[in-house]
Order: C-alpha cells, then sequence, then structure tokens
C-alpha cells in the first residue's frame, strides 16, 4: 500500500483514467484521497483462502495495456475457481471499462442464471383497476 499522498496519488497517475483536474485542485484531490486510500487498505487486508476454490462460472476482463494486471496474470485467476473460465481482453489499460460499458455488462449480464436477471424488476400488476 502506498504510504504517502504523493506516492498514492503518483501510483493513481500511472494508471490513467483519473481526469488530470483531480490532482491539480487540492480541496478536489481532498475529497478524493480517503476513497482512494480505502481502496488500497481493502487490497492490502486481501487474505488468501488457499485450497478453497469456488465452483461457479469465473470471467477475467482486462484491458491489454494495463499496468496492473497483464493478461497472463487474468488468465492465473482460473486456478482460483472448478467452474468454468474464460479471460475477455478489452483495448485499453486499467480502466478499460469506460470505454466498454457495454461489453462488460453483456459479459456478467451472459454470467448470471436467467432467474437471477429478473430479481429487483418490476412486476406486472394482476389488479388492474376497473
Amino acid at each position: 500500500m502506498p504510504l504517502g499522498d504523493a506516492e498514492l496519488v503518483e501510483r493513481v497517475k500511472r494508471l490513467g483514467g483519473t481526469d488530470s483536474a483531480v490532482f491539480d485542485e487540492p480541496e478536489l484531490l481532498e475529497l478524493v484521497l480517503p476513497a482512494l486510500r480505502g481502496d488500497y487498505l481493502a487490497l492490502a487486508s486481501y487474505e488468501d483462502t488457499a485450497g478453497r476454490l469456488l465452483t461457479c462460472p469465473v470471467v477475467g476482463p482486462t484491458g491489454d495495456r494495463d499496468p496492473e494486471a497483464s493478461v497472463e496474470e487474468v488468465e492465473a485467476w482460473g486456478e482460483h475457481t472448478s467452474g468454468a473460465f474464460r479471460t475477455r481482453v478489452f483495448t485499453g489499460g486499467h480502466f478499460f471499462l469506460d470505454d466498454h460499458t457495454e461489453e462488460v455488462a453483456a459479459l456478467v449480464r451472459d454470467l448470471l442464471p436467467a432467474r437471477a436477471g429478473r430479481v429487483g424488476r418490476a412486476r406486472p400488476s394482476t389488479n388492474v383497476p376497473g
């Protein structure tokens, strides 16, 4: 985990995808830094569950130029499930999602069981006033 604000900002800048105005405006940066620190703290506190595999299908989306997770590293995620695994490589860096939102949403939707796709949707009423 980055130790100080300057190191954290440099790391996020290297990832790309963040508007430079965030780094140029001290008040805006002050609002964003706690969330960034929280993200890196969550990553640093992850505990491996060695020997326990997922049983569900897993897809590993990644950008072909992501400096934080190479395609090979994402492909290795397949070792953590006994279910089906596939990698989906998009053009872009760490924030490939910005340019491929609809494609990534479709990818996730395709993995959901048919019934799960209906959760939370309004059901037509059978009590029609007449």
